[in-house]
């Protein structure tokens, strides 16, 4: 942890009476280096203590939201082997043998009575098929980032590789609840 965002923490742990306004102004500039903002925060040092306050615990949320070396090259292990597991893998459908559905039905993964199906249910194989497009653009986000070599990749890495998860997870409930509803008794 570098020592500026030591001085950060340390002035933001002090009492809010206790702080030095001049000093947490000064902490906002060296941060975006935006002298007209600081100087307008000199003149009203009260009125922008809020301010000054928000700005540098943002500062710090961003620096936590930087993964450490360690955690970028357990964030970069964890995407290659979600993609590599999904490489292969398609859709779990139900086998096309089991109704009277045509191939290319069955390849979009829609039910022989879909039309007869209540609207609520058909909206969720619309939604999976957006769902289907966003993973595909998450897969590919995480390819290009995994080439990337920026020092900023890992975070946004992190965050796409979460989001990939969370769909994945949603994509398959939203399957079974598809392919079961009417077939339960």
């Amino acid at each position: 942890m570098s020592d500026f965002s030591n001085l950060v923490r340390s002035y933001l742990r002090e009492h809010p009476a206790d702080r030095s306004l001049k000093e947490g102004a000064l902490l906002c500039l060296r941060i975006n280096g935006n002298e007209l903002r600081y100087n307008a925060m000199m003149r009203n040092l009260q009125g922008n203590a809020q301010a000054i306050e928000d700005e540098l615990r943002q500062y710090i949320q961003r620096r936590d939201a930087i993964p450490s070396r360690e955690e970028a090259v357990q964030i970069r292990k964890e995407a290659r082997t979600l993609l590599n597991s999904s490489k292969g893998k398609k859709n779990s459908q139900p086998d096309p043998g089991t109704d009277s559905v045509s191939a290319k039905e069955f390849k979009a993964g829609k039910r022989a009575d879909h039309d007869s199906l209540p609207e609520h249910v058909q909206l969720i194989f619309e939604q999976n098929m957006a769902l289907k497009r966003r993973m595909s653009q998450y897969h590919l986000e995480i390819r290009n980032l995994l080439k990337s070599t920026k020092d900023c990749a890992s975070a946004d890495l992190k965050a796409l590789v979460t989001l990939l998860k969370e769909a994945d997870v949603t994509y398959r409930a939203n399957w079974k609840k598809y392919d079961r509803y009417g077939r339960e008794g």
